[in-house]
């Protein structure tokens, strides 16, 4: 029992009424209070107060409907009295909260109550067996499923990082308005990622879950590697070779992105639309890793120009001019660029990983690669050009150590070097 209970159980409820009483009407100071109500000399304004019982507030808890309490104030505040309190202090004993904390309490069960009604549509059920592989929509689909599956293949798990598809979330509002995929608001770890605004409700597509419904799914088998003489093949559908030429053409574009930021450029204009519109034509001649060294070098040109001339060559627009002009030339008069090393600016996702190592096993070599034609059933690879100092690895190379690797249950090696695939070939065989 603390001192201030001993006092109060000393002096007795009647006591206690007289004292608040004369607190706060008499006008009689602290020192004449304690003498005439005999109370320990220790005793301030505050260890007084606390003497008197909490006032009892007309208003229940705003969640559990008990009784609202609240301290009294000390005097010295200005009209103050024996009914006064801090709106702040009004607590609810029952759920050991203050009034405030109970009311944010509601409003976020409320709040959280509209938007799993918002958001709890039920997905339309993909059958796992008729998935298209000509069909991007169907391909993204599976690449989700693969990379963010989750839940007994109930939902796939928010998907936090941007891929470097360009398209993907075009891709992900056609698999929504087809109703495969629903934004799914039942998990409080991730509703921050939704919203509830004046006119209605949104999320945010790479911060919250999705709902799906599988039938009979399976793991993908990857499409293995045909190797004919110095020819590779692989069998891929018009969907899958789109979301290659997607993803080369994200992987570009993102590079061309850091390119201009490091040169402090900010540019959309129609200029960068023509060259996004190019890069389909030439993504089907030149790989990723050559358009990323055209584009460093026609930076590279666009700055020797603002330094040297007059300040609107010192524009984002002129140097996206450059670019463009130099891939305009190089299709035209079919330049033989030198590959660089784009991974090493431009960090590529495990949707793209995920993608090359189960339709298309040729690991890290595809952003050395043009983007294959699809004519109908097995189509031919073309060779990837390595940058200087690079030497690949075969495709037929990388699927053996692939296999090895599944079988000895140990990590991949690195498929860029080809002596070290060749030795990690020869050590497990």
């Amino acid at each position: 029992m603390s001192r201030v209970d001993e006092v109060r159980a000393e002096l007795g409820e009647d006591n206690v009424n007289e004292l608040m009483d004369a607190y706060y009407t008499s006008g009689l100071s602290l020192n004449d209070l304690r003498e005439l109500y005999d109370l320990p000399k220790s005793f301030t304004d505050k260890k007084i107060v606390e003497l008197f019982p909490m006032i009892e507030l007309d208003d229940g808890c705003p969640l559990c409907g008990g009784a609202l309490f609240a301290p009294r104030i000390s005097r010295g505040i200005k009209d103050v009295s024996a009914d006064s309190y801090y709106k702040d202090q009004v607590f609810c004993p029952n759920c050991g909260k203050t009034r405030q904390q109970a009311m944010r309490e509601l409003e976020e069960f409320e709040r959280k109550y509209r938007l799993r009604r918002a958001f709890s549509i039920e997905p339309k059920e993909f059958e796992w067996a008729k998935r298209n592989p000509d069909s991007l929509t169907s391909t993204v689909f599976e690449v989700l499923i693969e990379v963010r599956g989750g839940g007994g293949n109930t939902y796939l798990g928010p998907i936090a990082d941007q891929p470097l598809l360009f398209g993907f979330i075009d891709a992900c509002k056609a698999l929504r308005g087809e109703g495969y995929i629903q934004p799914t608001a039942a998990f409080d770890k991730w509703l921050s990622g939704f919203e509830e605004e004046e006119d209605g409700f949104s999320f945010y597509w790479y911060k919250v879950p999705f709902a799906i419904k599988l039938k009979g799914y399976t793991a993908h088998e990857r499409n293995p590697i045909i190797v004919e003489g110095d020819r590779e093949y692989v069998a891929l559908g018009q969907g899958e070779r789109e979301y290659w030429l997607r993803t080369a053409k994200g992987l570009v574009l993102a590079y061309l992105d850091v390119q201009l930021d490091d040169a402090c450029y900010e540019y959309e204009g129609p200029k960068r639309e023509e060259f996004e519109t190019l890069l389909d034509t030439m993504l089907l001649e030149y790989s990723p890793a050559q358009i990323t060294s055209l584009i460093w070098n026609a930076m590279a040109t666009a700055e020797k120009h603002a330094e040297e001339g007059p300040a609107y060559k010192r524009t984002g627009n002129w140097a996206m001019g450059v670019v463009l002009n130099r891939a305009k030339k190089a299709l035209s008069e079919h330049w033989d660029l030198h590959p660089n090393f784009p991974s090493r600016t431009v960090e590529d996702t495990e949707f793209e990983w995920n993608f090359f190592d189960v339709h298309v096993p040729i690991g890290e070599t595809w952003m050395y690669r043009s983007v294959p034609e699809v004519t109908g059933g097995c189509i031919e690879i073309k060779h990837a050009k390595m940058p200087k100092g690079a030497d690949a690895a075969t495709a037929a190379m990388i699927a053996k150590a692939r296999e090895i690797a599944w079988r000895i249950g140990t990590g991949e090696p690195d498929y860029l070097s080809y002596d070290e695939t060749d030795r990690f070939i020869k050590r497990y065989e």
